[in-house]
C-alpha cells in the first residue's frame, strides 16, 4: 500500500515542476543592420528603365542552410511586407533553385520573414530601390524543438544592393 500512496503523488509533483518551468521566450527579429547581417553594394548594375519609370524595384530571396551554405532549404516560406504597412506577398514555396521572386514592388524598406519547420525563424529588413533588384541571402539554422529554452542557432542575412545612383556606369 505505501507504494500506491507514493505513486498517487507523482502527478501532483509533475504538475508542480512543470508549473515552475520558465515560459518559452521567442527571439526578436534581427534588423538588417545587426552584427549578424551584412549589406553589399554592387560595383555596377543595369537599371530596368521600365521598372524605374513606374517607381518600382525587384526583390529576390534565397534561403540557405547555415550548416551547409551551398544547400538551399526547400519548402521554406517567405513573406514580405513594407515596414510601414501590411503584408504584401507570401510565397508558400520557393522555385526549383530555392529562390523567391517578388517583381514590381513599391520602393521602400521591406520586412522579410522566413520560416520552415525545424529551422529558426529569421526576420530581416531590406531596401528595394528604384529600377533595381535587391538580392537577399537568408541563412537559417536548425532549431531544437521541445527544448526550453532552445539552444542558440546560427542565422544571418546578406543583402546585395545596386550601387548608389551616382556610381552607376552610363
Amino acid at each position: 500500500m505505501p507504494i500506491i500512496r507514493a505513486l498517487s503523488h507523482v502527478p501532483l509533483f509533475a504538475i508542480a515542476v512543470l508549473g515552475c518551468a520558465p515560459a518559452y521566450q521567442a527571439r526578436e527579429p534581427e534588423p538588417l543592420n545587426s552584427p549578424s547581417a551584412q549589406t553589399i553594394r554592387r560595383g555596377w548594375s543595369v537599371v530596368d528603365d521600365a521598372l524605374a519609370a513606374r517607381q518600382q524595384g525587384r526583390l529576390a530571396i534565397i534561403v540557405r542552410s547555415a550548416d551547409h551554405p551551398l544547400q538551399t532549404v526547400s519548402q521554406a516560406r517567405t513573406q514580405i511586407s513594407l515596414v510601414s504597412g501590411s503584408t504584401i506577398a507570401t510565397t508558400p514555396r520557393l522555385d526549383s533553385l530555392g529562390v523567391a521572386h517578388f517583381d514590381s514592388l513599391t520602393i521602400g524598406i521591406y520586412r522579410i520573414t522566413v520560416t520552415r519547420l525545424g529551422y529558426a525563424r529569421v526576420v530581416v529588413d531590406a531596401p528595394v530601390e528604384l529600377g533595381c533588384r535587391t538580392d537577399v541571402e537568408v541563412y537559417v539554422g536548425m532549431e531544437a524543438i521541445g527544448m526550453n529554452p532552445p539552444p542558440p542557432t546560427f542565422r544571418r542575412a546578406v543583402a546585395t544592393l545596386c550601387p548608389r545612383r551616382d556610381a552607376r556606369a552610363p
